[in-house]
């Protein structure tokens, strides 16, 4: 029972939905936008926006938790499949004449990149182990976390809870994530800003955008056709049905609304 009328039980949980779930992350990183946009300071140091309205969440669910104690449980089944989404995307775009193109700068930045997964990974088993934990839950807060980031620290979350059996796992490996994307972007950002003041690089974004319009004109016709072929389908599939019916017509009026009509009228 209440404390009193108005006041919610203490422990209070509450579910959201994923249809609401899907709909709040939407407008929190709408949120987080309009912050980065506000405030120069986030943008100078190219603070994301997503991170922005995420930090923003965390804050007012947390707030609810302290001041009334009510749990509030996110149900996150389309996060999973639009990380599916993201990351068969991925690289969809790159071709061997695009990685040629990069040159000795590309091979150097492998080098580099691949060096300090390594580093990541032998120092966080390393810390794991010093705490006496299992060194294999160290991968969390290595590269896994640091180097690919919020989606694949949740994709690897369900290998590392169930079959590792390493509890926490994906609390750990946000964690790190969040404190590797602030710090990078404290300290990356100012740093980035020194070198192109002191090199003069000028932006690219005021170059005239080049349109092509030949291919913007064929993928046009490809959606109308596709879209003619849709409404065939969608009409043959009413004519079926209205044959099977034989009382009934069902014409579609101005107004794009369907009304079924006696044959008698």
């Amino acid at each position: 029972m209440p404390d009193a009328i108005g006041q919610a039980p203490a422990g209070l949980a509450v579910g959201i939905d994923s249809f609401i779930s899907f709909t709040l992350a939407l407008l929190a990183l709408l949120a987080g936008k309009q912050i980065v946009a506000r405030l120069e300071v986030l943008r100078r140091n190219s603070i994301p926006e997503a991170l922005v309205g995420g930090v923003l969440c965390a804050a007012i669910v947390g707030a609810v938790y302290y001041a009334a104690d009510i749990a509030v449980a996110f149900d996150l089944p389309a996060r999973d499949l639009l990380l599916l989404y993201f990351f068969a995307s991925i690289g969809l775009n790159t071709d061997v004449r695009t990685l040629a193109s990069g040159g000795r700068p590309l091979v150097i930045l492998a080098v580099l990149s691949i060096g300090f997964m390594v580093l990541q990974n032998g120092v966080g088993m390393s810390v794991a182990g010093a705490f006496g934990m299992d060194p294999r839950a160290g991968l969390m807060v290595g590269s896994i976390s640091l180097t690919g980031g919020v989606g694949t620290t949740v994709a690897w979350t369900p290998h590392f809870t169930q079959v590792l059996g390493i509890a926490g796992a994906g609390e750990l490996g946000l964690s790190a994530n969040m404190i590797g994307m602030v710090a990078a972007c404290s300290i990356g950002g100012p740093i980035a800003a020194m070198l192109i003041r002191r090199h003069r690089v000028a932006p690219s974004g005021d170059a005239a955008l080049d349109v092509d319009h030949a291919v913007v004109a064929r993928r046009q016709a490809v959606v109308e056709r596709r879209r003619g072929a849709l409404g065939r389908r969608f009409g043959g599939g009413i004519g079926a049905g209205v044959g099977s019916h034989g009382d009934l017509v069902v014409p579609v009026p101005a107004g794009g609304s369907l009304y079924p009509h006696s044959r008698s009228d």
